[in-house]
């Protein structure tokens, strides 16, 4: 039997992205014993460090007529109205003071010649509102890392929890395994935070880190969570399709496009300007243009359009400069071979962002005592299409309350205790997948067994088929049953090579049954919605509805996933 180490702590966070190192520093400032859980390591996890510079809070400062009111109408406008306005406040109130807390931290935040923030309009804001952080996410996760180091947060790195523990309908810790030392690890907390991210690796073309599969969504909604709107994937519109060395790399449209910066056109595959850029339009709205071109026999050889910076209106060398300091990925593509200044790019919408999540309270409490939830693994607060900036935003303003409010709900309760046959039931649900006497050997033929990759690489599949930009009830339900097939069928043959440490296939194994099962969610929410809003495209129902915006909240009764509709929260 694999060694089993129990560790007890006030506060449990799961996720060591943006939210996670936020929420764990914020609830070790309340005076709580705290400590993070992350499936990678910290800092080169999650979608956080890829995020780019633009970082939302009204200050103001490059146009005083800016402030949280317009932050606020911004927001709700662009997320086609499915956001609870109660977080849209908070979002757009907290998130100044949560800039200058990174900045404390030590964050450099570009300003002008007075001392000044820097900040630009991106597509969505009325008035310039973007901060310009220096590093952009990288250099934010930086900063907490070091944060975390300083006040002595207790990290656990390379563990993948499995599951939540619970007593009645409390929440009283989490156990999985540390892969690092091959060991099984109980958690007891008084609460627990998950702040893992979202879900676009479900889908083959992304931009995401190949961990971002759904699982907090899977934790929540076995522990009895609500979940709304998961059927809200973000398309961002020019992500990289070909050359293939640099598939799956997010161009920024704000800067690749906009007149003030490199002036570049989007071109259709018979070379013609099909989207006027000034002013650029929303994320939701440009995908739209894109598809479109290629669902009428526009697009070019791989099934998208071409982003052109030579057509630029400005000099060769001003365009190399913006791409240089703002463009996040262009001296990764240069290491590439691929020169976006003296080359055209075919690129496509690709999952970027779940919009959709865990259902949460301005507190970040979740539907079951115990459980708080912070970024983007939580659904109700961007509606269906977000504002650049606000993502980053969302980070640190919910990341600080999440820790906060589960501060002091552990402070409230008596010390945590997880009996030894919950203990015993958990080690049950994987002991045939750990101990290498049970396991498969490395050596199996497809027809004794089927891999991780395999059922990994179908789910991938079956959602780009089904479950893309432009859904229907025929597609959906296709989706629904070849999922279904593919977890009957595929996971009681799931085979995972033996071993203790570092077994990255039984990782995998974990990960596809989580996946499996996240992508059923998924497609149940896009039946139940039945409009179209915002990146949720039903071509069978084209309009939206407008006079009823609804959340689509997921829970899970007896075994099954159940679909209802739950009203916007106004003010």
């Amino acid at each position: 039997m694999m060694d089993i180490q129990k560790v007890a702590t006030d506060v449990l966070v799961i996720g060591g992205g943006g939210a996670g190192t936020r929420a764990a520093l914020a609830a070790q400032e309340k005076g709580v014993d705290v400590t993070l859980v992350c499936k990678g390591l910290i800092t080169r996890s999650g979608s956080t460090p890829l995020a780019s510079w633009g970082f939302a809070a009204s200050f103001g400062h490059n146009d005083p007529a800016d402030s949280p009111r317009q932050h606020f109408l911004d927001t709700l406008r662009e997320g086609r109205n499915l956001s609870d306005q109660d977080l849209v406040e908070i979002l757009v109130q907290k998130a100044p003071e949560c800039a200058l807390d990174l900045e404390q931290y030590g964050l450099k935040i570009k300003k002008q010649n007075d001392g000044r923030y820097e900040q630009i309009r991106v597509p969505g804001e009325t008035y310039p509102r973007s901060l310009i952080i220096e590093g952009g996410g990288r250099r934010i996760m930086q900063v907490l890392r070091k944060k975390l180091l300083q006040q002595k947060v207790r990290t656990w790195e390379d563990t993948f929890i499995i599951d939540l523990l619970k007593r009645e309908n409390e929440v009283i810790g989490a156990w999985g395994i540390n892969l690092r030392e091959g060991i099984f690890v109980v958690f007891e907390a008084a609460s627990v935070i998950i702040a893992t991210g979202g879900c676009g690796s479900l889908w083959g073309l992304n931009d995401n880190p190949s961990e971002n599969i759904g699982d907090g969504f899977y934790l929540a909604y076995h522990a009895g969570a609500s979940l709304v709107d998961l059927e809200l994937m973000l398309y961002y519109p020019m992500v990289i399709i070909s050359p293939s060395n640099a598939r799956g790399t997010l161009l920024d449209y704000e800067i690749c496009l906009e007149p003030n910066f490199c002036d570049g056109k989007l071109l259709n595959g018979q070379g013609e300007e099909f989207m006027a850029t000034s002013p650029l339009p929303a994320r939701d709205e440009l995908m739209k243009a894109i598809v479109r071109e290629v669902q009428e026999g526009r697009g070019t050889p791989n099934g998208g359009v071409f982003v052109d910076l030579r057509c630029s209106g400005k000099p060769a060398a001003e365009v190399e400069q913006y791409a240089k300091t703002l463009l996040g990925a262009y001296n990764y593509l240069k290491e590439m071979g691929v020169d976006l200044v003296r080359n055209k790019v075919e690129i496509a919408p690709a999952a970027h962002y779940t919009l959709g999540g865990i259902h949460i309270d301005g507190q970040c409490r979740t539907t079951v005592s115990g459980l708080f939830a912070a970024g983007e693994v939580t659904g109700n607060i961007h509606g269906a299409n977000r504002i650049s900036g606000n993502a980053l935003a969302e980070t640190q303003v919910f990341g600080k309350i999440a820790g906060e409010s589960a501060a002091e709900y552990a402070r409230q309760r008596t010390k945590i205790k997880v009996d030894e046959q919950q203990i015993s039931s958990a080690w049950r649900k994987i002991a045939h997948r750990c101990e290498p006497e049970e396991a498969v050997k490395a050596d199996v033929t497809k027809e004794k067994g089927v891999t991780p990759g395999e059922i990994k690489k179908r789910t991938q599949q079956i959602m780009d088929q089904y479950v893309g930009y432009g859904r229907s009830e025929k597609g959906l339900n296709t989706a629904l049953k070849e999922l279904q097939l593919l977890k009957e069928e595929g996971l009681p043959r799931l085979c995972a090579k033996s071993g203790r440490v570092f077994n990255l296939a039984l990782l995998d194994a974990l990960e596809s049954m989580v996946m499996l099962e996240v992508a059923q969610m998924v497609c149940t929410g896009a039946l139940a919605r039945k409009e179209t809003r915002g990146h949720h495209y039903r071509t069978d129902y084209p309009a939206m509805d407008a006079p009823s915006a609804l959340h689509m909240e997921i829970s899970q009764s007896q075994g099954k996933i159940v679909v209802q509709k739950l009203p916007v929260r106004t003010l």
